[in-house]
Formats: structure tokens, C-alpha cells, sequence
């Protein structure tokens, strides 16, 4: 009967805390505080790996901080989890261009 309730607890717990986490992200994103929003989506995803909503906006975290292996993995995650996602394939055309300026005005820079 304990382990029965510890479970309970546990699945009350996430559904509780999965959507207040996913939420600070969403506000430490809208504020600029990138590394808290990939810590509190980290969370997120330690309680539920497969949470489209955690690894989006982890993506999007370091979509922002020009971290592009880093983001494109967690998009690409988004697209295993929901292959349909469009804002997942949007965001990986949009980072592939942001790739492709940033290779250019490094060779520019660099020669």
C-alpha cells in the first residue's frame, strides 16, 4: 500500500510541477535570463523526459544564446517526440540560417 501511494504522490507532484516549471521558463525567456530558462526546463524534463513544451523552449534558450548544436538537438528532440511540430521545424530552418550568417561573418572576419 506505501509504494501505491508513493506513486500517487510522485504523479500528483509532476502534474503539479511540470507546468509551474515549464512556466518560469517561459518568463525567464521573456526577461532575457537564458540560463535560468534552460535550468528550470532541465527540471522539467526531470520529471518528464519527453515534454515537447521543455525541450522547445530549451531550445529556444540556446537558440538565443547562440549555442546551435545545443539547440537543434533539443528541437530535434521536440521532432522525435511530435513529428508533426511546426514551430520545431521553423525553428530548425530559422537556426540554419542564423548558422549560415554567422559561418559567413566569421570568414569575413577571419579571411
Amino acid at each position: 500500500e506505501k509504494e501505491e501511494e508513493g506513486e500517487e504522490v510522485k504523479t500528483l507532484k509532476r502534474k503539479v510541477q511540470l507546468p509551474c516549471l515549464l512556466n518560469v521558463a517561459m518568463c525567464k525567456l521573456k526577461t532575457g535570463e537564458k540560463k535560468e530558462a534552460i535550468a528550470a526546463c532541465e527540471k522539467a524534463l526531470a520529471l518528464d523526459g519527453k515534454c515537447v513544451k521543455a525541450h522547445y523552449r530549451k531550445g529556444a534558450a540556446y537558440a538565443e544564446m547562440c549555442l546551435y548544436e545545443e539547440a537543434r538537438a533539443s528541437f530535434e528532440r521536440v521532432l522525435e517526440i511530435d513529428g508533426g511540430n511546426t514551430e520545431a521545424q521553423r525553428e530548425l530552418a530559422r537556426l540554419k540560417k542564423a548558422e549560415e550568417r554567422s559561418d559567413r561573418q566569421q570568414r569575413k572576419a577571419f579571411g
